[in-house]
């Protein structure tokens, strides 16, 4: 990672290791009791010591997410990307090693024909350069990346594949500005796509 991680991110993911959280069946698809993780939410912003439940853990961490300012982690690519990730045409490091200075989406879109490519046993390795996402939007997808990619691993005892973890995590990744309703859904649906694409990937090559 080039910047640092969040430190109440780093204490939640230390929670959860604490809790075992990562042998949990369904960790990050089971909702908490409401008012538990309400509590938990103000406990943590005053300081105070909670009650840490482990499903709470991995909702605060899924709310972090979600209510990143100004828009989700994901709305830093253009749709034309996102789509091309889902449909498994666009290289998943080239979203890390784009060399775009200033997030431009009309530029990705330039670059986008360039980026195409058929095997994704193409991949290259991760570079440190300027990307598609700009930080700290970049490092906290690599983190996530991580996160998830452990859970996945332990996917035998814990029930959670690539593809659950990519369906429960990436409503909290993209606001979508669609206004009809099925065109949110569709997006919704190629959203959860390129999460789990960017989550194989970094199975494979961290």
């Amino acid at each position: 990672y080039t910047e640092k991680i969040p430190t109440l991110l780093l204490m939640l993911e230390d929670t959860l290791h604490e809790l075992d959280g990562f042998d949990i069946v369904g960790i990050f698809r089971v909702a908490p009791d409401k008012d538990l993780c309400h509590a938990a939410r103000e406990a943590i912003d005053t300081g105070e010591s909670w009650t840490k439940d482990v499903h709470v853990v991995a909702t605060l961490i899924k709310q972090f997410f979600r209510d990143l300012p100004p828009v989700g982690l994901f709305n830093c690519l253009s749709d034309s990307i996102i789509t091309a990730i889902a449909d498994g045409t666009y290289s998943e490091s080239s979203v890390f090693s784009i060399n775009s200075t200033n997030n431009n989406k009309e530029e990705d879109e330039k670059m986008l024909s360039s980026q195409l490519r058929a095997p994704l046993s193409s991949i290259e390795r991760l570079t440190l350069g300027n990307s598609t996402f700009p930080e700290p939007q970049r490092t906290l997808c690599l983190w996530l990346l991580d996160l998830m990619a452990d859970i996945v691993e332990k996917r035998d005892i814990n029930r959670m594949t690539a593809h659950n973890m990519a369906v429960v995590m990436s409503p909290n990744l993209y606001s979508t500005q669609a206004e009809n309703p099925m065109a949110a859904l569709t997006m919704a649906q190629k959203v959860a796509d390129c999460c789990q694409h960017l989550l194989d990937w970094r199975l494979r090559t961290r």
